[in-house]
């Protein structure tokens, strides 16, 4: 009962933040049963394109749809992978460790979106395939596998129970709602603790000098322009986590 746990909602291709907190938790939740939120990080990021930021986008099918559940998005027919693969070609086939990554992660697009159209499954395909790339291992649960008890810090408290985890690293951003739900995380002694990190500074492709470094990227940067020692730079940006009393 003394194991860490997270809870993330599975982000398309997400930013290294959210790898550096499921390298330090023994099993992580993903949220995929709470509503879809349109032009979300659910599904869209960003990537270094030319030197400078670029958005990319899985379109999703949610017209006349505004209460979805995340794990009931369906990729819209309009979408194209082809384009999404050659921006991401375009943008890092100079990079140093092109061949390490696109070649795999080619085939996963590919692959998927041939017999699957489920957004939640692609962006927790991908975020596993990132997972293995960075040497990162952790137990992997859905929240719809689990009972739904309550709502919002009520219904965290109870995941982390239902999983046997007394000790719960969320996002910093969750704080507020988290002071007000405490409660229920203390009549199941469970401790909550804040995340932080230093989003740290590597050299990017067109961007050797680090001068003009563009954070919060997508993890996918990163890969590209380190390959195995990108776990490495993940954790040089990790700080003392925040236990919330």
């Amino acid at each position: 009962m003394n194991k860490k746990c997270a809870i993330l909602q599975p982000t398309f291709m997400p930013w290294i933040g959210f790898f550096d907190i499921i390298d330090q938790v023994d099993k992580l939740i993903f949220l995929d049963n709470v509503q879809f939120s349109k032009q979300s990080w659910q599904q869209k990021n960003k990537i270094l394109l030319d030197g400078k930021e670029h958005q990319i986008t899985i379109a999703v099918d949610s017209k006349g749809k505004s209460n979805q559940l995340i794990n009931e998005v369906a990729i819209s027919k309009s979408f194209s992978p082809n384009k999404l693969l050659l921006t991401i070609k375009h943008a890092y086939k100079k990079s140093k460790f092109y061949e390490w990554i696109f070649p795999e992660f080619e085939e996963i697009i590919e692959l998927f979106l041939l017999g699957n159209n489920q957004l939640v499954e692609l962006n927790t395909k991908l975020i596993i395939f990132f997972l293995t790339k960075l040497n990162i291992t952790v137990d992997i649960i859905l929240s719809s596998d689990l009972k739904k008890i309550g709502n919002r810090g009520e219904y965290v408290a109870d995941l982390c129970s239902q999983i046997n985890s007394n000790n719960y690293l969320s996002p910093a951003g969750s704080e507020n709602y988290l002071k007000e739900d405490i409660i229920f995380f203390k009549n199941r002694k469970i401790k909550i603790f804040l995340h932080r990190y230093s989003h740290p500074i590597y050299k990017q492709i067109y961007n050797k000098s680090n001068i003009n470094f563009i954070p919060y990227l997508s993890v996918i940067d990163l890969l590209f322009n380190h390959g195995p020692d990108s776990l490495n730079i993940i954790k040089s940006g990790r700080l003392n986590s925040c236990l919330l009393s």
